[in-house]
């Protein structure tokens, strides 16, 4: 299983001399190219498919208890099973196992034992229809809770492992027709492996005893040229299992002279990064002073990273999230009481209810648009302030640089981070980072009401969103509609230049007709990755769309049948009508 290293050796020639690949780990990566290719998608399919059939049985038998409901659900945990069964040959190797870490592996564990403990004892142990739906909603919080740990941290980790064997950081960067990346990594010999390795580990802050560990295992390794057989592929794989010789899986209880696992796949992804740089300059490092990381960084990074400027302006930071949070809450969990309780009084003709109900409504609606107007002022105050702090830190680097800061950081890439990328931050902060929070808080205030009406509702809502969280099908296409939109708009950025520098020969020679014939192919593609690209971009709001209406139907459509057969008060399907439709 690749635990421990067998006498099962491959002789290869690297750096000119005899290393060893054992056959298991040459295995591994075989399977996990086809685990890749041919199962991570219908598994991830399956894996929400089982959430939906379980989801739909509980809700089903929640309301009204019988066999079909029981089928349903059992079809739901084997297609289960089947999915942990497929990934398991894999999941256990050495490599892997030290990829990925202790942590990720156990987790995975617990949590998929949980849910099959939990399906066994809601058919064995209850004896009444209520205990069946506290164990149902027990399994359907486990399932819930696996489905997103496998697909958001533990597949990512096999499909990581996947892009790095690749030479690749993200699937944009692998051809979906070839399976490859543009430009493979070849052609290191063992001088250069070594100083990218040491920059490397310098960079991801690497021990210095970990660091010589690092040097020794690489020791007369190289990448050879890539031929038609997949040398260099191979020599590149041989480094990364070389690499997690050093590796101990358990974080916490790391040696010294030992890197984690998180160390471990940051060290493989910057050295990537250091790769390319030589095989574009012929240098692996600009400024030898001042090595520091360059690997992109996750969304739980970049919102971390955003926290941490936000307290730079902290008082502005936490002000600016008050009165959005106010806006969610009182419009989301206000509309619903008001109405309920305005609808309960009319149908009791309780008018002093009915009045409390109704001025609840003009209130809520009548304070929404004067909390929005001030959290436009407090949020652009925020904002522009976190980005004044930036942009004054940086001016002071910038003039404080040495020669090797002016050679590393060109004009062009100066005023490019002082234009484009601090533009770019700026948006991020003020359109999506200053609005997530009060988001959370508003559904939490949906929630919440939702489940004094039926407590089934927050269960299911909680089962839903880490579920939620763990789909980016629709996001990964997006983002890879956006690069080769980008990289398209490139090449007629840079035809389009060459046409604007010689427009006097162009019309010397009368050659406009033919320049015209000769971009069409390259406008024809500028459209057709535009419209992808927005159409991508779309999809994920549709899909989100889509999740949102699948949780309210599963809410309205028990709890409708229950008032169209006079067995629920109407006003309580308005309450929970309400803030379900706001959120």
């Amino acid at each position: 299983n690749g635990f421990v290293d067998g006498d099962d050796v491959v002789d290869g020639g690297v750096g000119g001399e005899t290393d060893d690949l054992p056959k298991r780990v040459r295995s591994s990566f075989k399977f996990l190219s086809f685990y890749y290719s041919k199962l991570n998608g219908p598994l991830t399919a399956v894996y929400y498919f089982v959430y939906v059939l379980v989801a739909v049985c509980i809700t089903g038998g929640t309301m009204k208890p019988g066999m079909a409901w029981a089928i349903i659900g059992l079809i739901g945990i084997i297609l289960f099973w089947l999915v942990q069964i497929a990934q398991f040959p894999f999941s256990f190797t050495r490599m892997f196992f030290r990829w990925c870490g202790s942590t990720k592996v156990i987790v995975s564990v617990i949590l998929s034992t949980w849910t099959f403990v939990s399906f066994f004892d809601l058919c064995t142990i209850p004896e009444t229809h209520d205990d069946a739906k506290k164990w149902g909603w027990i399994l359907i919080i486990a399932l819930a809770f696996t489905v997103s740990w496998d697909t958001k941290v533990y597949h990512p980790c096999m499909d990581q492992l996947y892009w790095a064997s690749m030479g690749a950081l993200a699937a944009e960067e692998i051809s979906v027709k070839t399976g490859r990346v543009d430009e493979a990594l070849a052609n290191i010999d063992a001088q250069t492996l070594q100083k990218v390795a040491r920059h490397a580990s310098e960079a991801v802050g690497i021990s210095d005893e970990a660091t010589q560990r690092v040097m020794s295992e690489l020791q007369g390794l190289s990448i050879v040229d890539d031929g038609p057989d997949g040398s260099a592929h191979e020599d590149w794989s041989r480094v990364i299992y070389k690499l997690s010789k050093i590796v101990y899986p358990f974080a916490l209880m790391s040696k010294k002279a030992s890197i984690t696992p998180a160390q471990y796949r940051t060290l493989v992804r910057q050295m990537i990064m250091y790769f390319r740089s030589y095989m574009a300059t012929g240098e692996v490092s600009a400024d030898e002073s001042d090595r520091k990381r360059t690997v992109p960084l996750s969304f739980g990074e970049c919102i971390w990273l955003m926290l941490r400027l936000s307290m730079q302006v902290r008082f502005q930071f936490f002000l600016a999230l008050v009165p959005r949070s106010c806006q969610a809450a009182i419009m989301i969990a206000g509309t619903g009481y008001g109405f309920g309780m305005f609808t309960r009084g009319i149908i009791s003709k309780d008018s002093d209810m009915a009045g409390i109900g109704f001025w609840i409504l003009m209130g809520v609606y009548g304070s929404s648009p004067i909390l929005l107007f001030i959290a436009n002022i407090v949020e652009t105050r925020y904002g522009t302030a976190m980005i004044d702090c930036c942009r004054r830190k940086m001016l002071a680097v910038m003039l404080r640089g040495g020669t090797k800061y002016e050679e590393h950081h060109r004009g062009g890439k100066l005023i490019d981070a002082f234009s484009n990328q601090i533009t770019q931050l700026e948006n991020f902060c003020v359109t999506f980072f200053v609005g997530l929070i009060p988001s959370l808080i508003g559904i939490t205030a949906g929630v919440i009401l939702a489940a004094t009406v039926w407590p089934f509702a927050s269960i299911l809502f909680i089962s839903l969103i880490p579920v939620v969280i763990s789909i980016e099908y629709f996001t990964s296409r997006a983002s890879r509609a956006a690069m080769k939109r980008a990289k398209i708009d490139g090449l007629f950025t840079g035809k389009l230049a060459s046409a604007v520098e010689c427009r006097a020969a162009i019309r010397v020679c009368n050659a406009s007709t033919w320049i015209e014939s000769d971009m069409e192919q390259m406008l024809t593609q500028t459209k057709n990755a535009h419209r992808n690209g927005y159409f991508r971009s779309m999809l994920v709001q549709n899909s989100t769309d889509f999740i949102g209406a699948f949780y309210m139907l599963l809410m309205l459509i028990p709890l409708g049948i229950q008032v169209v057969n006079f067995k629920l008060p109407f006003d309580s399907f308005t309450t929970l009508m309400t803030p379900l439709a706001s959120m």
